[in-house]
């Protein structure tokens, strides 16, 4: 298939872009039993709903309705894991997202299967607490998963579950992300390194972010957040990879506006040259086609790279035929992440004008 080369100005060549790569994951045949939210079915459920919700195409909503209608055989055939990467928490998220969103029926049968779900996991977190910070099966992604929850308002704002939620992100998930964050930092004071805080630092700031907006204990979270960003580059270690210090640094410019950390931001960025850490990151993402490179250069909205974030849709909108990502149809590293990128992108383009 030819994809129109140069997207330019014109929001119509945008959408025609979106919506003929759509059109590739729509004529392929996903036999997966994954059902899972990054590299599954359920990211999909999401994405052609919210495709529909963009285009109003009835192909859309008949394709995710019948990927959902195998998310819920599948899933209630099998026994998922305590987890968020293939586990629980994501079918359970994902689930959150869609009646939250308003693409499920709000019955009782429906807040019956999310009601138990929550109980797993909740008795999960108090009972048997992750040993890793991580979102793949550590706190992080309890975290997220009750995030959803609470930003599902199918339940009301005063919801018994609701504010169970809150308690628990107040109190166990506050709590264990401490306990982990000084286990950590005292292995590095022993000269050990702790992966599990370098690679998951911007997403451990970024979830904490997101609580602080939702003024859930702020005087925990801030402390949280203030304890981190003192501890930069000195007892916490940077990131290593360098589109994850760019993650690190979009974030660090979000926490800013809520609270100042300027001398921070500086200090990194005397580190790593911004303009040399973007460039770096358009070129790994043109070789690598890396979806989530191509992600997070989406998310910095940056006007002075317009064009070379144009021109990966354009290269990586190309490679249905190579593998591996050509097989791929889901949001982690295949086309669906491609779409997924270029609805923000076309968000934020419709936005500014």
């Amino acid at each position: 298939m030819k994809l129109n080369i140069g997207i330019g100005d014109d929001m119509k060549n945008i959408d025609d872009f979106i919506k003929q790569i759509s059109f590739e994951i729509l004529s392929k045949d996903l036999k997966s039993k994954d059902v899972s939210l990054l590299k599954g079915k359920m990211g999909l459920v999401i994405l052609f709903y919210e495709l529909n919700s963009v285009y109003q195409q009835k192909d859309y909503e008949l394709f995710a309705e019948s990927l959902f209608e195998d998310i819920l055989e599948i899933g209630n055939n099998i026994h998922f894991p305590i987890r968020f990467d293939g586990g629980l928490l994501d079918y359970g998220l994902g689930l959150e997202y869609l009646m939250g969103r308003g693409f499920l029926i709000i019955d009782n049968d429906a807040k019956n299967k999310l009601q138990k779900i929550w109980g797993i996991v909740s008795q999960s977190l108090i009972h048997c607490p992750p040993i890793e910070l991580n979102i793949q099966n550590g706190i992080l992604g309890f975290g997220f998963y009750f995030l959803y929850c609470i930003r599902n308002g199918a339940f009301g704002e005063e919801n018994l579950r609701t504010l169970h939620c809150k308690q628990l992100l107040a109190v166990d998930v506050l709590d264990c992300i401490e306990r982990l964050l000084n286990k950590n930092i005292k292995s590095l004071n022993e000269k050990k390194k702790t992966y599990d805080l370098m690679w998951n630092l911007p997403c451990l700031l970024y979830f904490l972010y997101e609580l602080y907006k939702l003024d859930i204990y702020n005087v925990k979270v801030k402390k949280l957040i203030s304890f981190i960003i003192k501890n930069l580059g000195t007892s916490i270690e940077l990131p290593q990879e360098q589109w994850n210090v760019l993650y690190l640094l979009t974030v660090l410019n979000k926490i800013n506006n809520v609270m100042n950390i300027d001398d921070v931001c500086n200090k990194i960025l005397m580190v790593y040259d911004y303009d040399k850490l973007v460039r770096n990151c358009l070129s790994i993402c043109s070789i690598s086609k890396n979806v989530e490179i191509l992600f997070l250069l989406v998310l910095l909205n940056d006007k002075k790279y317009k064009q070379e974030v144009e021109e990966l849709f354009l290269i990586l909108g190309t490679q249905y035929d190579n593998e591996p990502f050509g097989n791929k149809c889901v949001l982690l590293d295949g086309i669906g992440g491609l779409v997924v990128s270029m609805l923000i992108y076309r968000m934020f383009r419709k936005n500014s004008s």
